[in-house]
């Protein structure tokens, strides 16, 4: 028999709750795309909720959500969906001890490798995280 989502809570238990930040990274598409699709970030919700289950506190900041009507061009031919690289980190409420950074899709990885970045730069002493489907970072990269 398969275990529930609720089964596998219990190994994320601790004798003590962490402070967790989980982030979806901005989106950069063509600036002349027909279809560049607006999606929620489940996997980290998914994720925030086996954590909030577990005792833990979560905070998701969804980069592309949190600032949809102000895209920003990159250049001649790009748009960056979401909120700026560098206002990211200013959205971390105090200091977590665990920051997770997803990437759904190989063409997010440019980009969610910046955001480990500067995560790291802005909070150097805290455990970064990957959450990714198909994203196997370079070795010595982040």
């Amino acid at each position: 028999m398969a275990k529930s989502l609720i089964d596998y809570n219990s190994n994320f238990k601790t004798a003590s709750s962490q402070k967790v930040v989980l982030i979806r990274p901005p989106s950069i598409v063509s600036r002349f795309a027909v279809a560049a699709p607006l999606v929620p970030p489940l996997g980290l919700v998914y994720i925030a909720a086996t954590l909030r289950d577990a005792g833990h506190h979560v905070q998701v900041i969804d980069a592309v959500g949190e600032n949809l009507d102000h895209p920003t061009f990159i250049g001649k031919t790009m748009l960056l969906r979401g909120l700026p690289f560098e206002e990211i980190a200013k959205h971390v409420k105090g200091t977590p001890d665990v920051i997770g950074v997803s990437c759904m899709f190989s063409s997010e990885w440019p980009w969610a490798h910046r955001v480990v970045k500067d995560m790291r730069v802005a909070f150097p002493m805290q455990r970064l995280s990957w959450e990714a489907n198909i994203l196997r970072p370079p070795p010595n990269k982040a």
